[in-house]
Formats: structure tokens, sequence, C-alpha cells
């Protein structure tokens, strides 16, 4: 389980790195995906059983989870935000991308872009890839099959079989 001071230390990595690169003017989407990592890793409280938890509230995909200060937060991604976030991982043509370029081409906020990204991940259409928070379509990934998926849990959320 991670400490609160291992969690500001990444994010003091993060921002360090950040700055580094700015200063060269080499930042990238990477660097900044790295940053809203680690800016969410220190507001919320570790990791549990029971938080972040993803579920549907009517046809919107919601993120839960408990800050470092005891309160909940939420944040929501509906059938919109994710029909864009499939759109801009369909036009990476496999290559591979990290969640803040996707919030970037889309223009949704990171966190929705991040709830998309989990969502298909955890539909295994979207993977892990090499090295740091880099990801990669699955083979034969489409924003069709991604906005299908997301249907899918939205009937199971509301009782119906979606077969």
């Amino acid at each position: 389980m991670e400490t609160f001071d291992t969690r500001f230390a990444d994010l003091l990595r993060a921002a360090s790195a950040l700055a580094s690169e700015r200063d060269c003017r080499m930042e990238s989407y990477e660097e900044w995906d790295d940053l809203h990592r680690a800016i969410l890793a220190a507001e919320e409280a570790p990791p549990s059983e029971g938080t972040p938890r993803y579920e549907f509230k009517g046809d919107t995909l919601m993120r839960y989870s408990t800050l470092a200060s005891g309160a909940a937060e939420d944040h929501a991604c509906d059938v919109d935000d994710l029909e864009q976030v499939a759109y801009a991982i369909e036009d990476k043509r496999g290559e591979w991308f990290v969640v803040g370029e996707l919030a970037g081409d889309t223009q949704r906020d990171w966190t929705v872009a991040y709830i998309g990204v989990e969502f298909l991940k955890r539909s295994g259409l979207v993977r892990d890839e090499g090295t740091a928070n880099r990801l990669r379509a699955a083979e034969g990934f489409t924003a069709a099959q991604a906005i299908a998926e997301f249907a899918v849990g939205q009937m199971r959320a509301a009782g119906g079989d979606p077969h």
C-alpha cells in the first residue's frame, strides 16, 4: 500500500520531470499524463477493495473514489465522451498513446478520458503497452466495438439482457 509520502514523492517527481522537459521545450503528452496520474494518486486515499469503483448510473459510467481527506468524489463518462475517446484511439491506427493525448484530441477533461480508457481496458479493448503509462488498442479495435461494449454495460446495469 502506498503511503502519503510515497504518493507525494511521485507527484514531485512527475512535476519535476515536466518542468525539466518544459524548460527544454520538449514536454509531451506523456509528461502531462504522468503528472495527472500523480495528482490523482496524491489527492485520493490509497486504493482499497471498494475504491476506486466504476459503475453505471443510468446511462453514465461513474468513477467513485475517496479523497485523502475522507470525502467522497465522483466523476462521469457518458456515451458521447466514450465515443470520442474511442474514435481518437481508432485514429491512432495501432500506435501507442497515453490518456493525456486522448484528452487533448477529444477536448475532454483528463479524468473523463481516463474513465473511458479504464472501461476499455476492463473490456479487453485497450491494454498497457511497454513502459510508463503507454497504452495500445487491442488487435482489431474499432470505435463501433467500443461503443457497443459501452451499450452492453449500460444494459447490464439497467437489468437488461444484452445477449
